[in-house]
């Protein structure tokens, strides 16, 4: 029969390997969570640079159109003729105009290239929570396996002759029938 203290012994075994199992599972799921949260404000951000650069680059439009209107202005009031596409006024506008468009482009472009190294940031965060959520999972495996292996070493121990039943007493985990004891390690006779 079982005494007590080798049930207790080996149910705490086990319940100390679930616990631990899913305290390492918890913690797993826990991690991935935090990475997804990042990687969500990541992909805000990115939403939000390409937010900024459209807003950027409609202002450097207007900018650019109020410039050229000034321009336009001061060529007529100056008696300059703009029609005529030789002249150096035409020359200044259409400068004026293509660098316009240029500065527009690059503010997109900045912020596409801000968005991307965000949503870049976003695709490292969720890979790292995924392998935090698999991490979990197989040291809560590894802990189990692990406790199982302690309880059936328990119970193995204790039912080839370990423990204090079955003999003449002793401290010993091994019944020697030549010297008629418990030992702690097997003798060879």
């Amino acid at each position: 029969m079982c005494e007590p203290t080798t049930i207790v012994s080996l149910t705490m075994a086990a319940v100390s390997a679930a616990v631990s199992a899913y305290g390492m599972k918890q913690q797993g799921k826990a991690q991935q969570a935090q990475a997804q949260y990042q990687a969500d404000q990541a992909n805000a951000n990115a939403q939000a640079a390409r937010d900024k650069a459209e807003v950027q680059a409609a202002q450097k439009a207007r900018e650019v159109e109020q410039t050229l209107g000034s321009q336009r202005a001061a060529f007529a009031a100056n008696g300059v003729d703009i029609s005529d596409a030789d002249t150096s006024a035409s020359k200044v506008l259409g400068d004026t105009a293509e660098w316009g468009d240029y500065d527009r482009r690059l503010i997109q472009y900045n912020g596409e290239m801000q968005a991307w190294n965000f949503e870049n940031q976003a695709q490292g965060l969720e890979f790292e929570g995924k392998n935090a959520a698999k991490a979990g999972n197989m040291n809560a495996a590894a802990s189990l396996i692990g406790g199982a292996s302690k309880v059936a070493k328990g119970w193995y121990d204790y039912s080839s002759g370990g423990g204090t039943s079955g003999g003449s007493g002793g401290s010993g985990k091994f019944y020697d029938p030549a010297l008629q004891k418990n030992v702690s390690s097997p003798v060879r006779h």
